[in-house]
């Protein structure tokens, strides 16, 4: 489905109530939570429901975690996305009026030691009962699910999913990367019996930018065109390339036309090298010491072994990634660049000095031109 479809269907399900308990799934890092919450950003003053919580199951290893989680970062809908953890925890915590029960149990157990109650457990139970007991009519966003922790079981959750929608009038959303879990999970299993239907995202790479960019200002344009002939999808990856865009942006504005389009060239294709894994046509050690075609230079030899004859043709695919691309050979900029990324900073002085270097340089074939 197309960014448009999807999010016309979560918004569908936020204010309509077309479905209690979804599933939105798409393959990791291509913007699912980004795009949920930009539909957040929009719609909340028209959500069904009046309440909103956010959860991720990251680090989550019991249910009892859970219920408090979705407790602790309820608030209301008109405020989703906008109110902060802390404050949400603050808020929820003063609709707890326990103060005459704390003093009669510490009275009757020993001043707050942990006591045991027939059917209920320890005085923690009862607080947790006392708070899932009050999270009703809330949209629930369950993140993570295949970050959950080792105790916390599929079943569970969707257990817990079940009893949301049915006994607590609230409508719940599970953000799922696919192909993350197990064949054998027990997602599997119990999935079908909880979530009315799936909605699966699968945005194309101009999508993806468009999610990120800004269509305002043209280095995010010119950054924007080259990610995407690099066909890089990955949202989060974007989001790195653009925070770094905006960086560059401060020290290039008002330079030769040529210097900036060469750092916007370089920047997605640094990112993508550095954090884009097996997605990466190059790895940044090659894009470091890359010279153009000299680097595949090789003396005829007909006397190669497999291992080498594979080596070199592995060697003249990353060279032609790169001459397709558009990028003609490493040098001092590109490295600055490259540097930009994997420290997360800048040498101010030091990429003065090199695009004023760059633009004289410019200026020099321009003459001679």
């Amino acid at each position: 489905m197309s960014v448009i479809q999807v999010e016309k269907a979560l918004h569908d399900f936020a204010v309509k109530r077309m479905g209690s308990a979804i599933v939105l799934k798409g393959e990791w890092g291509t913007g699912k939570t980004y795009l949920w919450n930009s539909v957040i950003e929009k719609y909340r003053s028209n959500f069904a429901r009046v309440n909103y919580s956010y959860v991720s199951l990251f680090g989550i290893n019991s249910l009892a975690d859970l219920k408090r989680s979705i407790f602790e970062n309820t608030v209301p809908s008109k405020s989703a996305g906008v109110v902060t953890t802390k404050n949400s925890v603050v808020e929820n915590i003063k609709k707890l009026d326990l103060s005459d029960a704390v003093v009669g149990l510490r009275k009757i157990f020993s001043h707050g030691r942990e006591a045991k109650i027939p059917f209920v457990g320890s005085f923690g139970g009862v607080i947790d009962s006392i708070q899932y007991s009050m999270v009703t009519e809330t949209i629930v966003c369950i993140d993570d699910f295949e970050r959950r922790g080792n105790s916390l079981s599929a079943r569970d959750v969707l257990g817990l999913v079940s009893n949301l929608i049915e006994k607590k009038n609230c409508s719940v959303i599970l953000i799922l990367n696919e192909g993350s879990l197990k064949p054998d999970d027990e997602f599997f299993t119990y999935s079908e019996k909880v979530f009315d239907y799936e909605i699966v995202f699968s945005p194309s790479v101009q999508e993806s930018a468009s999610l990120v960019f800004s269509p305002s200002g043209e280095a995010r344009k010119i950054v924007s065109e080259n990610a995407i002939k690099l066909k890089i999808n990955n949202v989060r990856l974007l989001k790195k390339i653009d925070y770094f865009a905006g960086l560059l942006h401060e020290r290039l504005n008002g330079c030769n036309e040529l210097v900036q389009r060469q750092a916007y060239r370089t920047l997605p294709l640094a990112v993508l090298s550095i954090y884009g894994g097996n997605s990466a046509g190059v790895d940044i050690d090659f894009l470091l010491t890359y010279q153009g075609s000299l680097s595949g230079y090789r003396m005829p030899d007909d006397d190669r072994s497999p291992e080498e004859i594979r080596l070199l043709a592995e060697l003249d695919l990353k060279i032609e990634y790169l001459q397709d691309y558009g990028f003609s050979s490493t040098d001092e900029f590109d490295v600055a660049i490259i540097n930009l990324v994997r420290k997360g900073y800048a040498d101010d002085q030091s990429m003065r000095d090199l695009v004023d270097a760059l633009e004289v340089k410019i200026k020099h074939d321009e003459d001679i031109a």
